[in-house]
């Protein structure tokens, strides 16, 4: 298969005019219930974060996000990023009816990120019982977070699988609806139970068991979702191929942790101390709010981009393009505004007056959202979800040195408001680049490509 000049429209079209047509009713049906789910448990996540800011204080809630952050380092580096590959491979073996191929990733990829992830997490405890440098809190936290991060991982895979299938709500809710709304109730009995006990320790508990039953959820899902083509087929397995398709993934997950907020909390915590975490924790919880719409409509944009590519529908794969920006800017543009107009009342109101000078922090993450939310991400997937992950590894790459340059920078020289104009610099070089590079590769000619979803 070739990728034809119609490919090239998807960003630059020729002339001013046309329309997008009639919107494909599974991107919008898929985006209304992504955007549904994501806004509840967008609302359960700042409800937690209240809970925490308000139990923990600052410094609790600095450690608490410190620690997960580090744990979700953890969690991507060992589940070798098999999410993000299960969505374009079981998109792309039920598009083509490789019942085979797809039973076997299926097994193989939970043998792999199970197996890693537990194992790590045991070496991590026996480190974490053999060294007597950290105080009595945070030592508990880590080994805490030390449970949660395999069943994080897990739980992420079954869901991408699920997505693969289109299956939105199924691989949804239970990771972003239930788990938070558990996660919440546990919060409220343990502080009420413990009082002034209740620590981070006791918060990264409650997450663990949460995460559990969110869990056992999703392999139910997961269970019944399985087409039988595939139970009965006979595993065959392309795992080298898979892995080298994963590393890619790690590779642009990794540069994407480095500029996401995730990176900047172990920045601040390093460079600046706990209070300050806990500050710029809240002011990027709440940025988050400008993206959430455009992540929510990726999330079936990405095995739609998967399904037509394998099957060479590349009209249709320009149509939902255009859609798919349309969308964003429609859910992004108005809740920048919002943020950029409500932002100290917000800090205020849900996370306390401690809280307020995080406001010109989170107006700067709010611009790097919008940026990302509006240009960087269906560029993205329509270089990792069509065999082009290369390009985007590098690119992606490229700017997460930038960012870490900055942030060491910035950081040391202005503070928390440094390390979020690094952020902000680096999400911009990032979407101006990829750009560049869609318009130097769908311009130039037409490109050949593998006529299989590998690379």
């Amino acid at each position: 298969m070739r990728v034809s000049s119609k490919l090239r429209s998807i960003l630059f079209r020729d002339g001013a005019g046309g329309t997008t047509g009639d919107a494909d009713p599974t991107l919008m049906q898929g985006a209304f219930w992504a955007l549904t789910i994501n806004a509840t448990g967008l609302l359960l996540g700042l409800l937690t974060q209240k809970i925490l800011a308000n139990t923990l204080g600052p410094k609790g809630f600095g450690l608490y996000l410190y620690v997960l952050g580090w744990s979700n380092v953890a969690g991507l580096l060992c589940a070798l990023e098999f999410s993000n590959a299960a969505v374009r491979y079981i998109s792309a073996y039920t598009a083509t009816g490789d019942w085979a191929s797809l039973r076997g990733f299926l097994r193989r990829s939970q043998q792999l990120v199970g197996g890693i992830t537990v194992t790590v997490s045991v070496l991590a405890v026996a480190l974490l019982a053999s060294t007597n440098r950290l105080d009595h809190e945070t030592e508990f936290t880590f080994l805490a977070a030390c449970a949660v991060f395999p069943l994080t991982s897990i739980v992420q895979l079954h869901a991408a699988c699920l997505l693969g299938w289109k299956r939105v709500r199924q691989s949804q809710a239970p990771f972003q609806v239930i788990r938070p709304a558990l996660f919440a109730i546990g919060l409220l009995t343990m502080a009420r139970w413990l009082g002034s006990s209740f620590d981070a320790a006791d918060a990264v508990a409650v997450q663990f068991f949460a995460t559990g039953i969110a869990l056992v959820i999703t392999a139910w899902y997961l269970r019944r979702a399985t087409p039988v083509e595939t139970m009965i087929a006979k595993p065959v397995y392309h795992t080298m191929e898979w892995i080298k398709t994963s590393s890619h993934f790690v590779a642009i997950s990794i540069s994407q942790l480095v500029l996401s907020t995730q990176a900047d909390l172990l920045f601040v915590g390093t460079i600046l101390g706990k209070t300050e975490v806990g500050l710029y924790g809240a002011a990027s919880q709440l940025a988050t709010l400008v993206g959430f719409g455009s992540t929510a409509i990726m999330l079936i944009a990405q095995p739609m981009i998967a399904d037509l590519y394998a099957r060479g529908k590349i009209d249709a794969l320009v149509k939902l393009s255009r859609q798919i920006v349309l969308l964003a800017l429609v859910a992004s543009i108005p809740v920048f505004l919002g943020v950029a107009l409500l932002g100290r009342v917000l800090l205020v109101r849900i996370y306390g007056p401690d809280f307020e000078p995080a406001f010109p922090v989170l107006i700067v993450l709010a611009i790097a959202q919008l940026i990302a939310a509006v240009v960087g991400m269906l560029l993205g997937y329509l270089f990792t979800m069509t065999s082009h992950q290369q390009i985007a590894t590098k690119i992606i790459g490229a700017t997460a040195v930038l960012n870490i340059i900055l942030a060491l920078i910035l950081t040391y020289s202005m503070g928390m408001i440094g390390t979020a104009i690094a952020t902000a610099i680096s999400t911009l070089a990032r979407s101006v680049a990829l750009f560049i590079a869609a318009r130097h590769v769908l311009t130039s000619g037409p490109v050949a490509v593998a006529d299989s979803p590998g690379p």
